[in-house]
């Protein structure tokens, strides 16, 4: 049987060589300083590894809670504004590391039409939130409790805290399992950007 040899010139080695270079950096750089879109929660250098980019058809106002007099609250209460929704509770180590962060997430945030809550899942419901604010000098966060629990199930939460983010027309665009550094300038921008739409 004939082989068939091909030859390479040593300027076919020198034009791969080089296209492979270019390519390599291109890559390189194009990750970096792409621009985020408006609004986009998903940028692999300004996202914090917890977040999760979530997409879901049915809104939010389903979920009923309550406020500090014990009244039914919903979600639709609070539509028009974008939301960071935590589910908490006060025997929930990391959940009490972060509240007050949030508490602090909440001042921040207050020109940015982006509204904070932090529903308890205590059985204890609003008086036992009532009491842990007080003695943790929580003062810009809204008293919610749902002393049922059954958030956790309507919202599909495997554990707390959960922080959930909500889009102005009530739909769920992420979420974040496990505790993070809220007021930090990082996270601060990050949600701005995320929750800008």
């Amino acid at each position: 049987m004939h082989k068939l040899k091909i030859q390479y010139r040593p300027l076919d080695y020198l034009l791969a060589i080089i296209l492979m270079v270019l390519f390599i950096i291109s890559v390189s750089i194009s990750r970096p300083l792409a621009k985020t879109k408006a609004g986009s929660c998903v940028d692999a250098n300004r996202t914090p590894k917890k977040f999760q980019a979530t997409t879901t058809t049915e809104k939010f106002t389903k979920h009923t809670f309550n406020g500090i007099q014990g009244a039914k609250k919903n979600i639709e209460d609070y539509l028009g504004k974008k939301i960071i929704l935590n589910i908490w509770a006060t025997w929930c180590a990391p959940c009490l590391k972060e509240l007050p962060q949030l508490d602090s997430l909440k001042k921040i945030l207050l020109d940015d039409k982006i509204e904070v809550l932090a529903i308890s899942i205590d059985k204890s419901g609003v008086s036992i939130v009532k009491k842990f604010f007080h003695l943790n000098d929580i003062k810009n966060l809204e008293i919610l409790s749902d002393p049922s629990g059954k958030i956790l199930k309507k919202i599909k939460i495997r554990g707390i805290p959960t922080t959930i983010l909500i889009n102005s027309k009530g739909y769920e665009i992420g979420r974040v399992e496990g505790i993070m550094e809220w007021d930090s300038p990082k996270v601060v921008t990050f949600l701005r950007r995320c929750l800008e739409n």
